[in-house]
């Protein structure tokens, strides 16, 4: 019985304090969605991959994945549950459009 009660207290635990953004945004006239999931020290995005916190706070959560060439960068305003992504490529001096969207 103990067991069962262990069991059922860490899988409580670590479903409740899970972290999540569902975020939509419109990109080249396309909607997308971006799923962003806490993984211990990082964020999980089911589109790019392992993205680092670069800095965090009960407002705000910032994101980024350094390329060999360029970086990624993913902005989540917490209280607005809004978000915007955009990057800078070396080989691409011109400014890139950045997504953005809301999260819910």
């Amino acid at each position: 019985m103990k067991k069962i009660i262990i069991t059922f207290l860490i899988f409580i635990s670590t479903t409740a304090f899970s972290e999540e953004y569902n975020c939509a945004g419109s990109w080249g006239g396309e909607v997308e969605m971006k799923t962003y999931i806490r993984n211990g020290d990082h964020f999980l995005s089911t589109t790019i991959g392992r993205l680092e916190i670069t800095n965090e706070t009960n407002e705000t959560l910032i994101m980024h994945i350094a390329l060999s060439d360029a970086i990624f960068i993913t902005i989540i305003d917490k209280v607005n549950k809004k978000f915007m992504e955009n990057y800078i490529d070396l080989n691409d001096p011109s400014p890139a459009k950045p997504m953005i969207g809301n999260c819910f």
